[in-house]
């Protein structure tokens, strides 16, 4: 899941799901463009499942609006 703080508030519900990105980054660089690709419409809880993880895999979250752009990467 997606947390969005502001000033130590949450502020997450403030903001449409299409602002939160999700990306994968792993070995297998052909199968993060397609992964990346099937989730570009943006959402706030992603659900991860053994055939996303190709050996090892980092899922990184992007929030980004015209004035803000924040990354964590978990």
């Amino acid at each position: 899941n997606a947390h969005l703080f502001k000033n130590s508030n949450e502020i997450t519900n403030e903001y449409d799901d299409s602002y939160f990105i999700w990306t994968r980054h792993s070995s297998d660089s052909y199968g993060d463009s397609y992964w990346n690709d099937q989730h570009s419409t943006g959402t706030k809880m992603l659900i991860v499942t053994a055939n996303d993880v190709y050996k090892d895999a980092t899922f990184q979250c992007k929030f980004e609006t015209e004035q803000i752009v924040a990354v964590s990467v978990n």
